[in-house]
């Protein structure tokens, strides 16, 4: 894993290959000093998708070869 942009954009190994995976988060920044409003500069996803991917995938995976634990 390599952070391209810090808490927004990422580099992930691929398994078995030779490449990366990317991963982008939405990356929103103020959009004018001292008021709270924010602007989006960049699209991606949000944490909430990866873990529901991440339980969808363990689900997936679980089915296939269940466990105890």
């Amino acid at each position: 894993m390599r952070a391209i942009d810090p808490g927004h954009h990422y580099e992930l190994d691929s398994m078995g290959v030779a490449g990366a995976q990317v991963l982008f988060f939405i990356k929103k920044v103020v959009k004018k000093e001292g008021h709270s409003e924010l602007v989006t500069v960049s699209n991606g996803t949000t944490n909430e998708e990866v873990l529901k991917m991440m339980i969808d995938r363990m689900e997936f995976l679980d089915a296939k070869l269940p466990s105890k634990e």
